[in-house]
């Protein structure tokens, strides 16, 4: 009789091996499933010019840097990258474990440049070598709408111009309400059939009347004034740019339009248990409620003419308008080879992008020498000035010919050429110095005896004076003083140069004044009214970020303060008083700065700076 073995079967070992298998790959299927990439906007309905806010935001996944976007129907502008990536570490059974979460959030501001429903496509984000993609968006995109608060209105000088002539194009902002933040949208003023150049206001009777904007990325100097119109109450900003077209035809200049912040009332706050706010019986209790309208700008139409090609001069670089020419030369006597500052002024029309005309022409070669450097130039009411440097190769020079400048006049519709006059000229034979001349002989010009004659006159006078040199022998110390003498000025020379860098070191200043700004604030605060509190927010940026207080904008502000812990919500209340601080500047209608809330911002600010 044989025994088998028989093996024991245990029929719950199957469905454990299954259950620690899947425990095993549960978390890695999570962490893959933890990086998600998302597209979002705040609303999906926004105005033709209207800058919006696309965020892209990815979780799980390090993000290194800002991926290009391109949309067919918009204009996007990268905004930066913000970190909220948290890391925390906790203790489970004694043992420390670390927690990280990544959290990037990508901003590009976009404005749409048609209406009607258009798509923000899916966009492609490449993370540890696999791509995500996002949700499509939708947006309806709606056109700008007339209100009687706010006005846009765009004038041209001339309705019909030639190539190349400039013309004024004066912007002019309507203001009949509070606001609390604006945008233009210009695009002409990337419109590569045109140039642009901003003019300054030329009629405000001082700084109060001044206001700077930023307009397409460029800050502007504004107007300021009342203005009534309709039987209401208006604020107006002016600012005026030249415009000079490239090509000829007749064109609508692209539509333009002003999104605004503007105030629309107030809400209450939640009643307490008791049917009451506390709050509101002390006036404290409404908060101001403000909406994005978008306004848009009367259409423009042009009608650029070619420039005739009959009579056009050889030398004519496509000048137009009125202008005249004249130089001023000085020293009038020189020797030949000597420098020589030749001053050119032009006056006219726009002389702002004016270059040299060419000195080649008017200049004979064999006659002048002309500085090889880009001359200096100045912009002076109208004149711009430059100054370069010639030189006569010969003593028979005897004038500096006069300079022409061709341009096409479009009153007389002709071509026409300026000139200025000749400068008179003195020019002397150069001197040349021999031996002789060294040891007090009589002075000779040009026509001197032969280059080996005079070394060889030179060799026999130096000579005697070397050799009383060598008899001196190393045994004398007459040497002493004389070194002591080489040596004194240069000494003296680094002493004064060290003390002057410490006390005009351009760092250390900047440091002083950072350290000093809050508490200049709080002063300037106690001393100045409520109109200058936002100077004075203002004048404390440009001491803490080391820039002028005129050119400081909250994309500055914002811009300074990237990079610290509490950016984020400290560029928010930075925002804030930008806001508030703009509408009182801008729309003049008794809303002004709070002196405690600028204090309490402005301590954090520098906290962290």
């Amino acid at each position: 009789m044989s025994l088998s073995k028989t093996r024991r079967r245990y029929p719950g070992r199957g469905l454990f091996f299954a259950l620690l298998a899947l425990l095993f790959l549960v978390p890695r299927a999570q962490a893959a499933a933890e990086i998600s990439v998302q597209a979002q906007v705040a609303s999906r309905e926004v105005y033709i010019g209207q800058p919006f806010t696309l965020q892209l935001e990815i979780t799980g996944a390090e993000a290194s840097e800002q991926p290009p976007l391109t949309l067919a129907d918009f204009r996007v502008e990268p905004q930066g990258t913000s970190n909220r990536s948290q890391s925390y570490q906790i203790t489970i059974n004694g043992r420390l474990q670390t927690t990280k979460s990544s959290n990037y959030t990508h901003q590009y501001l976009l404005t749409a440049g048609k209406t009607g429903l258009l798509t923000i496509p899916a966009i492609p984000v490449t993370l540890n070598g696999t791509t995500y993609s996002t949700a499509p968006i939708t947006m309806k995109v709606k056109e700008p709408t007339e209100i009687a608060e706010f006005k846009l209105r765009l004038t041209l000088s001339k309705e019909r111009c030639y190539v190349g002539e400039a013309i004024t194009m004066t912007t002019t902002w309507l203001i009949g309400q509070e606001l609390q933040g604006f945008e233009f949208n210009l695009p002409i003023f990337s419109d590569p059939r045109f140039e642009f150049f901003a003019q300054p206001p030329a009629t405000a009777r001082g700084q109060k009347d001044l206001v700077e904007l930023e307009v397409a990325g460029e800050k502007i100097i504004a107007e300021k004034k009342p203005l009534q119109q309709g039987g209401r109450n208006y604020v107006s900003l002016t600012f005026q740019h030249t415009l000079i077209p490239r090509s000829p035809g007749k064109i609508s200049l692209p539509p333009a339009s002003l999104a605004i912040n503007a105030f629309e009332g107030y809400s209450q706050s939640r009643q307490d248990s008791f049917g009451m706010n506390p709050l509101v019986m002390f006036g404290s209790g409404r908060r101001k409620i403000y909406r994005t309208v978008v306004i848009p700008a009367n259409p423009l139409d042009l009608e650029i003419l070619p420039l005739p090609e009959q009579g056009r001069p050889p030398h004519f670089s496509g000048l137009v308008g009125q202008y005249s020419l004249s130089t001023e030369a000085a020293p009038t006597t020189v020797k030949v080879g000597d420098p020589i500052s030749l001053t050119v002024r032009i006056n006219g029309t726009f002389v702002d992008n004016l270059s040299l005309p060419p000195l080649e022409a008017a200049l004979p070669g064999q006659d002048f020498k002309v500085a090889s450097a880009k001359p200096q130039s100045s912009l002076s009411a109208g004149t711009k000035s430059f100054i370069t440097t010639l030189r006569a190769s010969h003593a028979e020079v005897t004038a500096i010919p006069g300079l022409s400048l061709a341009f096409f006049n479009p009153e007389t519709r002709e071509y026409e050429v300026a000139r200025s006059e000749d400068i008179p000229l003195r020019v002397q034979p150069t001197r040349v110095i021999r031996a002789q001349d060294a040891l007090g002989g009589p002075a000779q010009e040009e026509s001197g005896p032969a280059p080996s004659a005079m070394i060889s006159e030179a060799r026999q006078d130096i000579r005697p004076n070397y050799a009383e040199i060598r008899e001196a022998g190393p045994g004398k110390k007459g040497w002493l003083p004389y070194a002591a003498l080489l040596l004194l000025p240069p000494l003296l020379f680094a002493l004064f140069f060290f003390r002057d860098q410490y006390r005009h070191d351009d760092t250390r200043a900047a440091r002083q004044r950072r350290r000093r700004a809050y508490r200049r604030l709080r002063q300037r605060l106690h001393s100045c009214g409520e109109e200058a509190f936002f100077e004075s927010w203002l004048e404390f940026l440009g001491d803490k970020l080391d820039r002028p207080a005129r050119t400081i904008t909250r994309h500055d502000a914002v811009a300074g303060l990237s990079g610290h812990p509490e950016a984020r919500e400290l560029s928010r209340e930075v925002e804030e008083i930008f806001s508030q601080g703009e509408a009182a500047r801008y729309g003049g209608c008794g809303h002004v700065l709070e002196k405690e809330r600028v204090l309490a911002v402005a301590k954090k600010i520098d906290e962290v700076l």
